[in-house]
Parts: C-alpha cells; structure tokens; sequence
C-alpha cells in the first residue's frame, strides 16, 4: 500500500475546500482500521497512536494542519464481532457523529453502505472488483457516496497473463486457484466467466483449480498436480499460513506463477501484478472536492509489477525478453 501518496490525495481533497473557507470548523475525518490491523493494534498498545501521528506528520506535510484544518479519529468497529446487530450500533453511532468522510476497508465498506446515503465513504485495499461486487456503478461514474480504490484494477489479469505468456511460450494450462467454498457464489461464477475468454486470447486453456481450507499446503499440492497445469495464478490475495511453503512448492516444480502481492515476490516467488491504487487515489479522493459526490472519479486503474529475476533464471526464463510488455508496466528486479 501505498500509504503516502493515499495521505496526499486526502490532503488535497481536505484542502480544497479548507482554503476557500479558512474560519471554517476542522474536518472530521474517521479511519476505520481493517480487522487485521485492529487486532495488531489490540497487540501493541502504541499502533493506534503512531498511527493518527503519522497521519497528523502526512497531512502537515501537505499544507493540512491537524487540530486546525482537519481532526482525524480511529474508529474500531470491531468488524470480526458475530453479534452483528452490536457492529451496526457502533457504526450507526459513529455516523452519528457526522464526519465528513469515513475511510474504511473492505471488511467494513458494506456495513457503513448500509447505513448510510449522504456521508462520503471511500474504500480502501478492496481486493474484489467494486463494480461486480456493487459498490460503485462503474468505474467513471461510481455515483451515490461511496467511492475508493482497488487492488484489483481492471485489465490486472490480461497484463498478468501476457507476462506469464512471455515467460512461459509453451505453456498452455493455466491452472487459477479459487477457494472451493466461493465455486457457487454468483460474483466467482461471474468472474470466472469473465477470465475464460480472456485466457483463450492469450492461448490458455483456463483451469479451475478449486482447494479445500486447510492449514497446510498438503491439499493445495494435491489440487494442482492433479490439475496438471504448467502455469499456475495465484493472484487472489492469500493469506493462508501455508503461502510460503506454496512458494516453495512452485519453485521445486518450475511452475510458472504470478501472484498478487510483490512482497510474495520477495519471498520468493517468479511474478506479482496488482493494481496499484496509490497513483489512482488522487482521483478517487478528488471527488470529495465537487459539491456532488459522484462525480467523474476512476477507481484504481494503475498496474504494478515485480518479477523476480532470479527465480526465472533457475527455472530457464528470461524476464529481459519481454521489453516490450516491461515498457508498458513496470518490471522491478527485487531478487
């Protein structure tokens, strides 16, 4: 994440209007904290406060000066809470409140969606499509009040299967990993209905590689032998404690694989492309400058990219072949 251009764009979306009113009150800006950085906050007392000071230090930096032009407030709503109805009451009493933005995860996007119209919501590290899942309309026009940036930015899995197809010529199943328990859920049978023809382009044929929870990487090994691809996405954010050893397993059988994390790169792994939604961020967060909300305003459409050079120097590829795909997104040799 990108974390400082994120903190620009919010200091120029907070001081436009800031500036034509200078006696106006300080802007109440709420972060919601994902519930696994909660629960790192829950573990070392100090996050929350380094935290709010690095946001406080960012926007200083970029003209927003906090306890003036802008108070920021750590709302945890405890989103990993079964008690449902008890998530709402906390919500609902933060809204309450009347920020003028709220900035919260994926985890928590839906439940303020819910609840409210009218205050701007901006969502952040959302790792599905906004479009598909029904957060915004589309990507120009997201209408309404929610807007925010995404991890997977459209056109993610083309540029992916383009270098995969550089990388690997001969290559012909490309096996994509999916949680067996997502199979029959209407927005994982929309995308892979999406994918199947976009693979055909490239001269894939598209595998469904379906694995069962587990904490091991015994299963998933299984699943993909059996699946008998020589190609292998595992872009979906994983986050499974048996990643490393996934990594491990692909570099002992060559497999050709892109994931959707560079730090997966760093690790190990051949190949990371995510959408990048720090450059895109200026855009989102521009919209809260315009009286209407909903305004011309992209979600993230940037792509990055990682490639590990050392790993496709021991499984025979070579990352320098693909020039002309590198001049169009960005290969960064982090072996």
């Amino acid at each position: 994440m990108d974390r400082r251009r994120i903190l620009a764009a919010l200091a120029a979306a907070t001081l436009f209007p800031l500036r034509a009113n200078a006696q106006a009150r300080p802007k109440h800006v709420v972060y919601v904290p994902t519930a696994g950085f909660a629960r790192v906050a829950e573990r070392d007392k100090g996050t929350r406060e380094r935290k709010l000071k690095w946001v406080g230090e960012e926007l200083a930096g970029h003209g927003v000066i906090p306890g003036r032009d802008v108070v920021v407030e750590w709302v945890d709503l405890e989103l990993t809470d079964l008690d449902l109805n008890a998530v709402d009451r906390r919500a609902q009493a933060m809204l309450a409140r009347g920020p003028d933005l709220v900035l919260v995860g994926e985890d928590g996007i839906e439940v303020l969606m819910r609840l409210t119209k009218t205050v701007p919501l901006v969502f952040y590290e959302f790792s599905g499509d906004p479009v598909v899942f029904g957060l915004v309309k589309s990507y120009n026009h997201p209408g309404g009040n929610v807007t925010g940036t995404t991890l997977a930015a459209p056109g993610v899995e083309v540029k992916g299967w383009e270098l995969l197809r550089a990388l690997a010529p001969k290559a012909r199943r490309l096996g994509v990993l999916w949680r067996k328990e997502e199979l029959d859920e209407p927005w994982s049978i929309a995308d892979r209905d999406r994918m199947k023809p976009i693979a055909a382009q490239l001269g894939f044929e598209f595998v469904q590689v379906a694995y069962p929870r587990s904490t091991t990487v015994a299963p998933i090994e299984h699943a993909i032998r059996a699946a008998r691809v020589d190609a292998l996405d595992a872009s979906a954010e994983l986050e499974d404690p048996w990643v490393k050893d996934l990594i491990a397993f692909v570099q002992r059988s060559k497999l050709p694989t892109i994931w959707g994390n560079q730090s997966r790169v760093r690790a190990g792994g051949l190949l990371a492309v995510h959408g990048s939604y720090g450059e895109a961020a200026g855009e989102a967060f521009a919209a809260l400058r315009a009286p209407s909300f909903g305004g011309d305003t992209i979600a993230a459409n940037h792509i990055s990219t990682a490639a590990n050079h050392s790993f496709s120097a021991m499984a025979a590829m070579r990352v320098f072949q693909i020039s002309d795909l590198a001049r169009k997104i960005p290969c960064i040799d982090v072996a």
